[in-house]
């Protein structure tokens, strides 16, 4: 990684984590502190880099498989969202009435919510192709 990657990613990371850009990099056991200090020197020290750990049974991605797996995890979300949507759904039994609410059977919810998640980590794991159990 060149001087101008390191910089382009200290200033994703930097923005990421809402750092101000005019943070001191004095003294001080403030998290912020440290966070720009290990940025700085990532950006300006080709001997310091960051590898992610190691996950045991897990090998490293490509960009691609990294974007994808981010893809359905959006959709993951979005789904997520949904199924609280349809929990708080509810319709008066005779129109006029609030005393009695139709809502969705909360079994079925539970079926849903378990298989959707279940159908979204077999995606993941179907591009990242984990070696464990």
């Amino acid at each position: 990684m060149n001087q101008n990657d390191r910089l382009r990613k200290a200033a994703e990371w930097a923005d990421f984590l809402e750092l101000p850009a005019d943070l001191e990099l004095g003294e001080g056991s403030q998290p912020r502190v440290a966070i720009a200090q290990l940025l700085r020197d990532f950006a300006t020290d080709p001997g310091v880099s960051h590898e992610p750990p190691q996950i045991t049974g897990y090998r490293s991605f490509a960009a691609e498989e990294v974007a994808l797996i981010n893809e359905i995890k959006a959709h993951a979300e979005a789904t997520r969202e949904l199924v609280e949507r349809v929990k708080n759904f509810c319709v008066p039994l005779e129109e006029g009435s609030s005393a009695v609410l139709l809502s969705p059977d909360p079994r079925w919810l539970a079926e849903a919510r378990t298989d959707l998640q279940k159908g979204f980590m077999c995606l993941v794991r179907s591009i990242a192709k984990p070696e464990t159990f």
